[in-house]
């Protein structure tokens, strides 16, 4: 993949660009999450992660960051967690019933969310090197997000 490739494909998943490739923003990663929520978000997960991994070494040796990179970046990151985490924006989303992410594809989209901030950080930090890091352990079981919370608040309630 060609740093160009990476940046178009970049700009498509976090929806900030519908003009360059139509099929790919509407199947891309950020769209599906705020419309649609399967799995076929496992393959725009693994594009990004391909993405930054091209792009990892420009980013690493340049002393200024392209502006239009970034917030693609930021927006994979930002608006999907907005959109799934976010009390609010829950709220708003389950009265809509436009929420259907379960506690399983919760905890796998908040781990796909770590790990690309966890790429992209090393990028900024000039260890492109150490971007496949981000993928150790990747597709490990999780534990239920949902589940988590609520024992999370019990022990918060008992203490």
């Amino acid at each position: 993949m060609t740093p160009e490739e990476a940046k178009r494909l970049l700009q498509a998943h976090s929806g900030r660009d519908a003009g360059t490739d139509p099929a790919k923003w509407e199947s891309g990663f950020v769209y599906t999450h705020r419309s649609d929520h399967d799995d076929a978000n496992e393959g725009n997960f693994l594009e990004i992660m391909e993405c930054i991994r091209a792009l990892a070494p420009e980013i690493a040796a340049s002393p200024t960051i392209d502006r239009e990179l970034m917030a693609a970046l930021w927006g994979l990151i930002f608006l999907a967690r907005v959109w799934a985490f976010n009390p609010r924006q829950l709220e708003g989303l389950i009265r809509d019933r436009h929420f259907k992410l379960d506690g399983d594809q919760l905890s796998r989209l908040a781990d796909q969310l770590d790990r690309i901030a966890e790429a992209v950080d090393y990028a900024l930090n000039g260890v492109s090197e150490s971007v496949e890091d981000s993928m150790v352990e990747y597709g490990e079981p999780l534990p239920n997000y949902i589940e988590a919370v609520r024992k999370h608040a019990e022990r918060l309630r008992c203490s």
